[in-house]
């Protein structure tokens, strides 16, 4: 969404690369990173899971509106009130890839197990 055709937003002060704007895409795995591990740690179930999942998506971006008071990010045709249900739709992404990917270890482990029987 920064990058042509759509170049809704520039990130710093420039639309050119810098090595600032590397150091600061490695945000994104450690948020996803966190957002995961959090979550397989507690373990939400239901109405937690709902509050945890506007939780992040709720910090997300109160933090991008931050970013932007701070010129790191600046709108060239974005604005703040798109971001809460892009998050939303991305940590929603992102559960279900995390789901995924356990129900395969799961299975894949349980086949192992019985071959080796």
């Amino acid at each position: 969404m920064g990058v042509k055709p759509f170049n809704y937003y520039d990130l710093t002060d420039t639309n050119k690369y810098e090595l600032f704007d590397v150091i600061f895409y490695g945000a994104y795995p450690a948020f996803g990173y966190l957002f995961v591990y959090y979550l397989d740690y507690f373990n939400f179930k239901r109405i937690k899971l709902v509050l945890y999942f506007l939780s992040w998506a709720l910090f997300s971006a109160v933090f991008e509106l931050l970013l932007v008071r701070l010129h790191v990010y600046v709108y060239t045709g974005w604005k703040i009130v798109y971001s809460l249900p892009v998050y939303i739709c991305v940590l929603s992404l992102t559960f279900l890839f995390y789901k995924f990917l356990i129900y395969y270890k799961n299975n894949n482990t349980d086949k192992q197990t019985n071959r080796a029987k």
